[in-house]
């Protein structure tokens, strides 16, 4: 059975002072490599928590990973001190960061939405990153930021520090999007990002299409290699861990990147066709 060991576990909620986990360790050292997964916001209000076991389970158990959950319960694309919800500009995350990951070898951070936004943010901890759907201007996101003290300024601060972070890192750093518009211009934040995915409005058609044709067979298309690489996914709407896992798919998409980030990912010609496997 997975088990894990709070870091820190005092967090004041909405004003009431509540038990819940900000940050889980593994409770021993097992592996020479560490994931470490952030929450993303959530759908319709449900309560922030560990996410990915499911997919990396067999890989916990048999001591190929460990694996740590990062949660932001504020609600702050892991820019506030997660016990006080004071910004902070990640400075506390940071910190934490170093500490957790100082033990290992190799880390990987991984994370769909604000979970992947923090990791591009905080790659200089990593060996590899894992992206998905990652917001890098909160300003193009008024629908799902809903914090008032979330000024444009801090936004604006939490974009530069995503893209020095990409710019400085040594890391790995793979990018999983689906067709969504919003999704596809963050990419355009990122300059040494946009300088391999043009998205550039393709005559009769739009940045959601280019360069996956909808053909009804190219599942995917990988633009870049060595240390950047983003994979476009034909699936409509930001939610592409779930439209990945509704094709079978998001073990043999997200693994390579996590447990094997020199190898090639998964061939744009894969057959995605959607699987009754369960989780």
């Amino acid at each position: 059975m997975l088990t894990i060991r709070p870091i820190m576990i005092m967090l004041v909620v909405h004003l009431q002072t509540a038990a819940v986990a900000l940050l889980l360790a593994p409770p021993v050292k097992r592996s020479s490599t560490l994931v470490v997964a952030f929450s993303s916001l959530g759908w319709d209000g449900e309560a922030i928590r560990p996410e990915w076991r499911s997919t990396l389970r067999l890989h916990v158990d048999d001591g190929t990973i460990d694996l740590a959950h990062a949660l932001d319960h504020q609600r702050s694309w892991f820019a506030t001190d997660p016990a006080s919800g004071d910004f902070d500009d990640g400075e506390t995350w940071d910190s934490l960061l170093v500490e957790l990951c100082a033990p290992y070898e190799r880390v990987c951070l991984l994370g769909e939405s604000m979970g992947g936004t923090a990791a591009l943010r905080f790659s200089r901890h990593a060996d590899s990153v894992v992206a998905l759907v990652p917001q890098v201007d909160l300003r193009d996101f008024g629908h799902c930021c809903k914090r008032a003290d979330f000024s444009d300024a801090r936004k604006i601060r939490l974009m530069h520090a995503i893209q020095d972070a990409v710019a400085e890192t040594s890391a790995s750093i793979v990018l999983h999007l689906g067709r969504d518009a919003d999704d596809l211009h963050q990419l355009n934040h990122l300059p040494s990002v946009s300088r391999l995915f043009v998205l550039e409005e393709a005559e009769g058609g739009d940045a959601a299409d280019a360069p996956l044709p909808r053909d009804g067979t190219t599942q995917s298309q990988t633009t870049g290699a060595g240390r950047l690489r983003v994979v476009k996914h034909d699936i409509e709407g930001h939610a592409v861990g779930a439209g990945l896992k509704a094709f079978g798919s998001l073990e043999g998409v997200i693994l390579p990147g996590v447990i094997h980030p020199d190898t090639e990912l998964i061939h744009p010609d894969t057959d995605l066709t959607p699987s009754s496997a369960t989780e």
